[in-house]
């Protein structure tokens, strides 16, 4: 009822997507990612178009999942650690 009375009072808007909405948008553009289990799946593309006289890395498969956990506690561990002595 809002779009059809703002429209035709000539009043510009924008309709608030749903979660679910938002991903089947067609202004989203979208890429195929292999899975270690080789399963594909659909993830959002990055917001970036990378002209052809830049190169650009293309990224493989996505990580299994907990494949990068103990490298990334340990980074945060690190971290934590030169904060407690700088303080």
């Amino acid at each position: 009822e809002f779009k059809a009375r703002l429209s035709e009072a000539g009043i510009a808007f924008g309709a608030v997507n749903s979660v679910a909405e938002l991903g089947q948008h067609p202004a989203l553009r979208r890429r195929e990612v292999g899975t270690d289990n080789g399963a594909t799946v659909s993830i959002p593309a990055a917001p970036i178009r990378w002209l052809d006289a830049i190169p650009h890395h293309e990224s493989g498969h996505a990580p299994a999942t907990g494949a990068d956990t103990e490298r990334v506690r340990q980074e945060f561990t690190k971290q934590q650690q030169k904060e407690a002595f700088n303080v």
